[in-house]
């Protein structure tokens, strides 16, 4: 009974969504009403994390993981990562340019760097599809002298990237489980 209500609840929430479009789009061009309602929704905001067990201590984990010289070793959603303006280590407030496969680049700077526990960063450069995007890596050792390792990313797409905002959610939540993979299988190869 209750699959039938989340159903039912879903059918409603995707009529709705239909109706507001239908509608929206028959206001004239330089309407912003619909742009309005989806920007400042809450379907616009996103976040997940994902997380693995690594046969490394958490040192070790964050330490190959913030080694710009190995990191396109193990980040397969990536094909250039380098530190900008001259550095040579991460550190807090320092700027990271990473472009993906699909050629898409983003500037970042770290907001936080506590070795060996976390980093996160915060986009200052980036796809017009991303008004905001900002991550988080955990590192913490497990009681037998594992790791579990964190990704967690929250960001908010512009319109009229809201529109398909789960798609790109479910791509990049992908890329990350990806990237963990790799994480674990180079770090514990070394």
């Amino acid at each position: 009974m209750e699959s039938v209500k989340r159903e039912s609840v879903e059918s409603n929430k995707i009529i709705s969504f239909k109706l507001i479009l239908s509608n929206s789009l028959k206001f004239s061009h330089n309407s912003n009403i619909f742009t309005e309602t989806l920007h400042n929704s809450p379907m616009a905001a996103f976040h997940f994390s994902e997380k693995i067990i690594i046969n490394k201590s958490a040192e070790t984990v964050f330490d190959y993981s913030q080694d710009y010289n190995k990191r396109l070793e193990w980040d397969t959603f990536l094909k250039k990562a380098e530190l900008v303006n001259g550095a040579t280590e991460v550190d807090k407030g320092v700027k990271a340019w990473c472009v993906s496969k699909n050629g898409i680049g983003m500037e970042t700077r770290y907001v936080t760097y506590s070795r060996p526990w976390t980093t996160a960063i915060k986009m200052t450069k980036g796809p017009y599809m991303f008004k905001t995007f900002a991550g988080s890596w955990t590192f913490r050792n497990t009681e037998d002298g594992k790791s579990k390792v964190t990704f967690f990313y929250n960001y908010r797409l512009r319109f009229p990237f809201t529109i398909i905002g789960p798609f790109i959610k479910n791509n990049l939540r992908s890329n990350v489980r990806e990237r963990l993979r790799g994480l674990k299988k180079c770090v514990e190869a070394a």
